[in-house]
């Protein structure tokens, strides 16, 4: 873990960077995609009471889930697609929603976003994600004319999947039949009319549970303007940093038997990013160069 908590030692000095008004020039006149989303892995908590078992003499531990939150920042070109021919930026952290953001605004000040074409924010409907980026982009200092965000436009057809399951009385062909006319709504940026067709079907029962959806859609119709994204060339799906949650932490910090003590899983999601990130290299310098 030396190298792992080297490479920790490496990030803060960053924030202190971007803390300090520090930045570069690596995103001028660039289209940048930001995605947000959290994982699952089982830390390792020894317990500290209970009766000693006599073959090891030990208390046991428990094994409470946590949630790593991961971010993935990448370029996209003219046609919305990913620039294959720049590396992204993954990181992930076991810290709060503060700590995560922390992290974000410091890759994304040091690198000079607030120059940058656009900005896109990506995730799914958790209100930790999108309650944190105005004070992100007054920070950054970017026009807000040129910063979009979007709930990612599967998610939002899960929620009308589960809308329709809610349907007690509907066959399955109807459910199905339902999904797909709200989803050709939600492609064209009609976000009030599936509001008003789900709204429609809040009457007995489980009407408590489709008002739920109604209001999923309701307090995000903002960040559902599909069409226009479009228009503009931009993604409307967060894969990538869902991607970035499987690679980073499902294929490896996650499993049958797996437990990490806190002080271990963060310095290897720090690690795992980099790798995954084809970043190693350049971790691996920063690191040596900062502790010597």
């Amino acid at each position: 873990m030396a190298l792992g908590n080297g490479g920790l030692k490496v990030r803060q000095a960053m924030i202190q960077q971007a803390r300090q008004g520090k930045a570069t020039e690596e995103f001028k006149g660039k289209r940048i995609v930001v995605g947000v989303d959290g994982g699952r892995l089982r830390s390792r908590v020894p317990r500290r009471r209970g009766r000693r078992k006599n073959e090891t003499n030990r208390r046991g531990f428990d094994c409470p889930w946590r949630e790593p939150k991961c971010f993935v920042i990448y370029e996209i070109d003219e046609k919305g697609r990913k620039k294959r021919t720049e590396l992204p930026i993954y990181d992930a952290t076991l810290g709060n929603c503060d700590a995560v953001y922390e992290i974000i605004r410091a890759e994304l000040k040091l690198r000079g976003a607030r120059d940058a074409a656009s900005l896109l924010f990506l995730a799914d409907g958790a209100d930790w994600i999108w309650d944190r980026i105005p004070d992100l982009v007054e920070d950054l200092g970017i026009d807000p004319r040129r910063v979009s965000m979007g709930v990612d436009f599967y998610h939002a057809v899960e929620n009308l999947e589960a809308a329709a399951e809610l349907r007690s009385g509907w066959s399955k062909k109807r459910r199905k039949r339902w999904v797909k006319r709200m989803k050709k709504l939600l492609w064209r940026g009609k976000v009030e009319k599936v509001i008003e067709e789900i709204d429609r079907l809040c009457v007995g029962r489980n009407s408590k549970a489709l008002r739920t959806k109604r209001d999923y859609f309701k307090d995000r119709k903002d960040m559902m303007a599909y069409a226009k994204l479009r228009r503009r060339h931009l993604p409307i799906g967060s894969g990538s940093v869902e991607s970035a949650v499987r690679r980073i932490v499902n294929l490896r910090m996650k499993g049958c038997g797996i437990f990490w003590r806190d002080e271990n899983s963060e310095a290897m999601l720090y690690l795992r990013a980099q790798l995954k990130a084809g970043r190693w290299e350049e971790m691996v310098t920063a690191t040596f160069t900062h502790v010597s």
